[in-house]
C-alpha cells in the first residue's frame, strides 16, 4: 500500500499531469520540430515551476484527502534498512526521518522530478542540431540571423542573397496579417494568399522542415501493421507487395479517388480488359 501511495500521489499526481499532453503530440503524426522543441522546453520549465516546497505541500494535502476519500491506508516510514559491516563497513543506507511527509518530500518527490527533467532535457537534447534550429530560426523568426541563413544555403543549397530577398519581403508581408508568428500561422497565410509562387524557396525550406521526423512514431507505426499484414497465412508474400500493402494500410485515413487510380492503372498496364 505504501508503494501504490507514492506511485500515485508523486507521479500520476504530478508528473504525468504535466508530461501527459507532451506524450500525447509526440505521437501525433502532424507534429515539426519547432512546436515539440516548445513544448518540451515549456513542459521543462512546468516541472521546474513544482520543484518547490509550496508546490510539495499542495501535492501533500491533495494526497491526503485523496486517500480519505478512498480508504487508503495512511503513508508509513520505511523500515530503515541496514547493510553488513562486511559492505562498506556497515551503517545505515538511507537516513533517518523523524515524519512521513519528510520521507516522501526527501526521498521521492524532488528525485522522481530531477529525474524527469533530466530525461527530458537529455532526450531533446540529441534532436538539437545547429541545422535544425538555424532552419526553424529562417522560417519562424521575423529577423533572421545572417549565420543562421548562411548555415542553411550551405546545407540545402539554396542561394543566399535570393533567400535573404525572399525572407524580408515575406516577413513584411506577414507582420500586417495580424497573427501570432508561428510556423503553423505562416504556412496558412502562405496558403491562403495563394503567393506560393513568389516564395519558391521558402516554401521548399518548408516542405523539408515539416518532413524531418521528431520522433520515431511514424517508423512505430509502420512496424505494427506489419504483423497484421504479413501473417501465417500470407508467409509467401513478397517484398514489393508487402511495402505497397503497408503503405496502403498506414495511409488509409487519406481521401483516395477511384477513377484517377483506376485511370491510371489502366493507362500503364497492358490489360486485355479495357477497364474506362
Amino acid at each position: 500500500v505504501l508503494g501504490v501511495f507514492g506511485g500515485c500521489l508523486f507521479l500520476l499526481k504530478t508528473v504525468l499531469e504535466q508530461t501527459n499532453i507532451l506524450s500525447k503530440y509526440l505521437q501525433s503524426p502532424s507534429i515539426n520540430y519547432a512546436l515539440v522543441k516548445e513544448m518540451s522546453i515549456k513542459t521543462y520549465d512546468s516541472l521546474q515551476d513544482l520543484r518547490s516546497d509550496e508546490s510539495f505541500n499542495k501535492c501533500w494535502e491533495s494526497s491526503q484527502d485523496l486517500v480519505k476519500n478512498n480508504g487508503f491506508l495512511p503513508p508509513k516510514l520505511p523500515r530503515n534498512r541496514k547493510i553488513s559491516y562486511k559492505k562498506l563497513g556497515g551503517g545505515h543506507v538511507f537516513p533517518e526521518f523523524h515524519d512521513e511527509k519528510s520521507y516522501y518530500r526527501i526521498s521521492i518527490y524532488f528525485p522522481v522530478l530531477d529525474i524527469v527533467m533530466k530525461e527530458i532535457k537529455d532526450r531533446f537534447n540529441e534532436n538539437d542540431l545547429s541545422i535544425l534550429n538555424s532552419l526553424m530560426e529562417t522560417l519562424t523568426n521575423e529577423s533572421p540571423s545572417q549565420s543562421s541563413i548562411q548555415e542553411v544555403c550551405k546545407f540545402y543549397g539554396p542561394n543566399e542573397d535570393d533567400l535573404t530577398a525572399e525572407l524580408k519581403i515575406f516577413n513584411k508581408m506577414f507582420k500586417g496579417y495580424g497573427k501570432v508568428n508561428n510556423i503553423e500561422n505562416r504556412i496558412l497565410y502562405l496558403k491562403n494568399k495563394d503567393i506560393q509562387n513568389g516564395f519558391p524557396i521558402i516554401v521548399e525550406l518548408l516542405q523539408i522542415f515539416l518532413t524531418i521526423p521528431t520522433s520515431s512514431v511514424s517508423c512505430e507505426r509502420s512496424f505494427s501493421c506489419l504483423k497484421k499484414l504479413k501473417n501465417y497465412l500470407r508467409t509467401t508474400i513478397g517484398q514489393e507487395r508487402l511495402s505497397n500493402m503497408a503503405i496502403l494500410y498506414i495511409e488509409r485515413e487519406r481521401e483516395v479517388n477511384n477513377e484517377q487510380i483506376i485511370n491510371l492503372f489502366n493507362k500503364n498496364k497492358n490489360r486485355k480488359i479495357d477497364l474506362e
